[in-house]
């Protein structure tokens, strides 16, 4: 909203935070991604030379100088410390963009090969790594000897997975083969207004033997009621594909004995259906991203337990054509409404792009705004889309460099065919399909930083602004062999990380639970 008013808006900066710690251990935190601003040395500080101001971690001349540097939070390290994860700092001070926490930590937990899902993050009290960030308060606490009275909701947990193997095949393992499986054939009803992210997950559930039954929604919250009371006699389990009128209709009609799980994608944020559902009636909530369970939890006050994140898939067969020579000129756009999808920032990439060569391209997929019945009523979405279609046609860097190609069924065709650079501009996505899918056919991603975007994709395509996106795209254009190479590891890190057989066996493991 900001920037369409033409004001400048800075990406979030990384809150300032000191380290305390020996000062034999110093060398440690200067060797991590980032640094701190200060250090707190629990011995002798005097010998000490560093870059930052290295100070007594006496409480009062500890807290003295935090306060007088501008400094709210600590990372208090562990006796005997030896080595860390070169990003362990990162991880602790990153946590602080998902809520205002007393304290951020790491723990280990313990995963068998074939459990359906390993925990993400949570919030939980129970840290057990030998580096922790807490706020300045809970460390003046601390340091005044203070016994800590901490709650879940004022701490997060990264976790630390430690893989291993049954002991004794048969006895713990989720998967046995040739003997009789104690997992019955269900009937799944599936229920939503769009499937268009579930084909591989459905395809998997009936693979396993259980019958599909679905329950198709007009929209968000218009449904056949007769239809889905008829469904929903014949259902050992509800999936609610998007959790909204469906998902909340689902929690107050469910019957005795019939489970219901819904999944949860970043839309749902916006709307109000969750807060009139009946949470205690759904069993389990799958969300596609860390970022949109954190903030669903302290919206409709999802309880932890009922919480359990998994990616999205696809189908890749689509994209297995190799692409031997793709245009790094073309960027690609899929979606232009609604206003957040921020098409204007696309403009202002192409429009510098342009000014010094004209070559550049921009396709938009999908429907027109004139398209959107909703939208032409919506004065302030309306006036938005009429001033970027005027500057289209007026700017003269832009004008005739953008293509709209409507809505198509062979959307992995158009990614194999059209863009070079997939463009990722939203002021917030849940997980952006578009640049999973764009990028396993090849095209490059560039993303601006919305909340969440680094634990989907990584920071290796992320953008702090117009310019580094600019920047970047003409670095990639003036080495073609350098682009290719960026081309062939964007497919291989979206084959790793979204596979249908990993991610569709995750479900199922929960509807089968």
């Amino acid at each position: 909203m900001f920037r369409v008013a033409g004001l400048r808006v800075r990406s979030p900066q990384q809150p300032r935070f000191a380290v305390e710690c020996a000062a034999q251990d110093i060398h440690v935190f200067e060797s991590q991604s980032i640094r701190p601003d200060m250090y707190l040395i629990t011995d002798s500080a005097e010998s000490v030379t560093c870059r930052v101001p290295v100070v007594s971690a006496t409480a009062n001349q500890g807290i003295e100088q935090l306060r007088k540097h501008g400094i709210k939070h600590i990372v208090r390290a562990g006796k005997h410390l030896d080595s860390l994860g070169q990003h362990d700092l990162k991880d602790l001070v990153s946590a602080l963009q998902f809520g205002d926490w007393k304290a951020v930590g790491k723990r280990t937990v313990n995963w068998q090969q074939g459990r359906p899902y390993v925990p993400i993050a949570a919030l939980t009290t129970e840290i057990d790594y030998p580096v922790t960030l807490y706020s300045i308060d809970t460390y003046e606490s601390l340091s005044a000897g203070q016994e800590l009275r901490l709650t879940n909701q004022d701490v997060f947990a990264w976790q630390n997975v430690n893989e291993y193997l049954p002991e004794e095949i048969g006895t713990e393992s989720y998967y046995v083969e040739d003997s009789e499986s104690d997992t019955r054939n269900l009937t799944v009803l599936l229920a939503g207004h769009d499937f268009k992210f579930l084909s591989e997950i459905s395809a998997k559930i009936r693979l396993a033997g259980h019958d599909v039954i679905v329950d198709q929604w007009e929209n968000h919250n218009s449904h056949d009621e007769d239809q889905s009371l008829n469904l929903l006699s014949q259902a050992d389990i509800i999936f609610c594909e998007w959790s909204l009128g469906n998902a909340k209709w689902y929690s107050h009609n469910k019957l005795p004995g019939q489970r219901l799980i819904c999944r949860f994608h970043a839309q749902e944020l916006r709307t109000r259906y969750l807060g009139e559902a009946n949470i205690n009636n759904i069993d389990q909530f799958i969300f596609v991203s860390p970022a949109g369970k954190q903030r669903a939890q302290v919206l409709f006050g999802i309880p932890e337990e009922k919480c359990v994140v998994i990616g999205n898939t696809f189908d890749f067969t689509k994209f297995d054509v190799s692409r031997t020579n793709p245009n790094p000129k073309v960027l690609g756009l899929v979606g232009s409404v609604p206003q957040s999808k921020r098409l204007d920032r696309a403009l202002d990439i192409l429009e510098q792009l342009r000014s010094s060569d004209p070559e550049y391209k921009l396709v938009v997929l999908g429907k027109e705004y004139t398209e959107y019945p909703w939208l032409l009523s919506r004065e302030t979405e309306l006036s938005f889309f009429e001033t970027q279609y005027k500057r289209m046609a007026q700017s003269p860097h832009l004008e005739g460099a953008v293509r709209f190609h409507g809505h198509t069924s062979e959307i992995a065709q158009w990614y194999l065919t059209e863009p070079g650079f997939i463009l990722s501009t939203s002021d917030h996505e849940g997980t952006h399909q578009a640049i999973a899918e764009g990028g396993s056919a090849g095209c490059v991603p560039i993303i601006f930083p919305w909340a969440g975007a680094e634990f989907v994709y990584g920071e290796r395509w992320i953008v702090d602004s117009t310019d580094d996106a600019v920047a970047r795209i003409q670095k990639l254009n003036a080495n073609p062999a350098q682009f290719v190479a960026e081309s062939h590891a964007t497919r291989d890190y979206m084959r790793q990380q979204f596979s249908p057989d990993i991610v569709g066996e995750q479900i199922l493991k929960i509807i089968e639970e």
